[in-house]
């Protein structure tokens, strides 16, 4: 909110998910002695998406004239933002755009005065004075879809004395979802786990049977045989607590162990007995007390592993599988070693685990989007009250959603894009500036002049391509607009 802003200042609304909205109307509410209504201003916001995702951005201003535009991770191989729409503001006065995201990572909105076409919020440069005051203004931006392909984790808890598991589909009170029983009666000692077994995309559970160290995973939600059985790990109730994570980047939970006494992680790549695939020394040791558990931290599709330490109620996460300081510190919980139970998934389907906790004597969840101190982003009731001795588990009981992905997405996404007020006139001299959203690789090409052509195959597809000269003189390479991809070269600067 301050004056002319960087895209290195960008306010973060957070990441968008089916049914998420942002508003810059509650940033000002939370904070009375922000304004948007500055002189020769312009504002930049930023939001995460993931490939494939479409969302929304609405204009709703007050007074004043005000023009909006969209920003997305460059297609050239970094993160630096370029403009969805080259031609000018994607949204002018008022209204509402919905754009596709073509690569996951940052997005960014900037609003400036209608009139204010030449300021660089790359660089914080090129502001043109004078112009009028931006105006007050509310900017919402929102999706109505989950990103696609990714996950979303909720909760569920096991009932020992009945071996019924119960599990939810959604942050809400009420029944489960989900509800079956697996197992043996009579609270046996066997530790519930979950994970992704078979590589459906959807998470399942299982066993940890501590007195002959054998897993027992279930691919579906039924009573019935398992259908991995196996053994790893000491028997003889030895105190090595189980784990569950995609450890290799496989898209395949398997197992590990953690072995308190030394704070030895165990972990393993397949189903089968032997020896560990990843050894490694990470905590304390001495059975401190601190609790394991497993996650993908940093969003690079490999679940690690992090520990958990009651006493002050601090978590300890790793980004590898090495001894040595941890990646990720952060308090968050009660300390005094209160008896809450740690938990990790994603929460808000950003395609990162986070933390959580399951409070037992209310049946409380309380679930984090951040590696940060401070309040519960998710906070609801589910189970019986009471350290009734259920034990929570986190997974993706009903899979990813279903939601556009892959080339031909972003090839219609390409296509809406190149048309934002409609048919263009004279499109295909005018497509030469939309900045490409495909992989193709136009190197080794090179044409004679303004309007030769030449055919390249791009998969299945012929593309016929056409040397332009862009506005600014440069020379660059389009193929038609009904094609799914869409090259572009050479240098440009897009002011805002």
């Amino acid at each position: 909110f301050d004056a002319n802003d960087q895209f290195s200042e960008a306010f973060f609304f957070g990441s968008i998910s089916q049914g998420q909205t942002y508003s810059t109307a509650e940033v000002v509410a939370e904070s009375p002695t922000e304004t948007i209504d500055l002189p020769d201003d312009v504002d930049v916001y930023r939001f995460d998406a993931v490939e494939g995702q479409e969302f929304s951005v609405a204009l709703i201003p007050t007074a004043g004239s005000h023009a909006v535009r969209i920003w997305g991770p460059s297609p050239f191989g970094d993160d630096s933002p370029v403009p969805f729409n080259t031609f000018g503001p994607d949204i002018i006065g008022e209204g509402t755009v919905n754009r596709l995201a073509s690569r996951s990572g940052a997005y960014y909105v900037s609003v400036s005065e209608v009139a204010n076409t030449s300021y660089n919020p790359t660089t914080g440069s090129g502001f043109g004075s004078p112009f009028a005051s931006l105006g007050p203004y509310t900017i919402v931006v929102g999706s109505n879809e989950d990103p696609p392909g990714v996950t979303q984790s909720t909760i569920g808890l096991y009932q020992p004395d009945a071996s019924l598991f119960h599990l939810k589909n959604s942050f809400t009170p009420g029944p489960s979802d989900q509800y079956f029983a697996f197992g043996p009666t009579g609270n046996a000692g066997w530790l519930p786990l979950s994970g992704d077994w078979d590589g459906d995309g959807v998470d399942t559970i299982g066993f940890y049977q501590p007195d002959i160290s054998l897993f027992h995973l279930k691919d579906s939600f039924t009573p019935g045989a398992s259908d991995q059985y196996f053994r790893f790990g000491p028997s003889g109730s030895a105190g090595w607590i189980p784990i569950a994570g995609d450890w290799d980047g496989d898209g395949v939970d398997t197992i590990g162990l953690y072995q308190p006494d030394l704070s030895l992680f165990h972990l393993k790549d397949s189903f089968t007995p032997g020896a560990s695939d990843q050894y490694f020394v990470f905590g304390p040791g001495g059975n401190a007390g601190w609790i394991p558990l497993s996650g993908d931290w940093d969003g690079d599709g490999r679940d690690t592993i992090g520990l958990y330490q009651p006493d002050q109620s601090l978590f300890h996460l790793k980004n590898a599988f090495t001894p040595g300081a941890a990646d990720v510190y952060f308090a968050f919980g009660p300390g005094g070693n209160a008896g809450w139970t740690p938990l990790s998934g994603d929460w808000n389907a950003n395609g990162i685990d986070t933390v959580g906790f399951y409070e037992p004597g209310a049946s409380l969840f309380h679930l984090k989007d951040s590696f940060t101190p401070g309040q519960s982003d998710q906070y609801f009731r589910f189970g019986p009250s009471g350290n009734a001795g259920w034990i929570p588990l986190t997974g993706d009981w009903n899979g990813p959603n279903s939601g556009a992905s892959g080339r031909s997405a972003m090839g219609r996404g390409l296509r809406n894009l190149a048309r934002p007020e409609g048919e263009l006139d004279d499109s295909l001299e005018r497509a030469i500036e939309i900045i490409a959203v495909s992989d193709f690789d136009p190197s080794g090409i090179n044409l004679g002049g303004h309007g030769d052509s030449d055919q390249r195959t791009h998969g299945s597809e012929i593309l016929e391509l056409i040397e332009h000269k862009t506005s600014n003189g440069l020379d660059a390479m389009t193929a038609p607009l009904e094609s799914e991809f869409v090259a572009f070269w050479g240098q440009s600067t897009v002011d805002v």
